[in-house]
């Protein structure tokens, strides 16, 4: 909650240490307007100030090497939705309106006694519940890949999982 009304919560922890300020990244849910009016919980944040975050090992990494980690990273996680899309294509797997309410629900059971609240706000703010099909249907298609592959479990030491690099097959 913010000035007692539920905050819009489209931003992540993992947004690689600098997110964009709300008014530059999205349009106004109800006016469709752009830039948007600025939500001063959602401010633009420069990586320097994340610089306290970093491990150890980070720390000792050039701004380069991080940026290229980083772009690894983010390729990865690229591929990944892309595959999760084709999958989901190919097996014909979509959200349904029941998915979301569902997950609406579960939101709100998070916030007791505040549940018409968050109710409304997701009524009221389309990006808000599109901020809940990504992982919503991320999991679907994870769910119906668990159904259909024959998992073959391995023993590893520790010292043989720590070494371990799918690259070098």
């Amino acid at each position: 909650l913010h000035d007692n009304e539920l905050i819009l919560a489209l931003y992540s922890s993992t947004a690689g240490g600098y997110t964009e300020s709300y008014a530059y990244a999205f349009s106004d849910p109800s006016t469709k307007a752009f830039p948007s009016i600025s939500k001063p919980y959602l401010v633009a944040v420069p990586d320097k100030e994340y610089f306290e975050q970093l491990d150890d090992e980070e720390k000792s990494k050039s701004e380069d090497d991080l940026k290229t980690e980083y772009r690894q990273i983010a390729e990865r996680r690229v591929r990944l939705g892309l595959l999760l899309a084709e999958i989901a294509n190919e097996n014909k797997i979509t959200l349904t309106q029941e998915d979301l309410t569902k997950a609406v629900m579960a939101e709100a059971r998070r916030y007791p006694g505040q549940e018409k609240i968050v109710f409304e706000y997701y009524q009221k703010n389309p990006q808000a519940l599109d901020s809940l099909r990504a992982p919503l249907f991320e999991e679907k298609v994870v769910d119906h890949v668990l159904t259909v592959v024959k998992v073959n479990e391995e023993a590893l030491s520790a010292e043989e999982l720590y070494a371990y690099n799918p690259d070098k097959k």
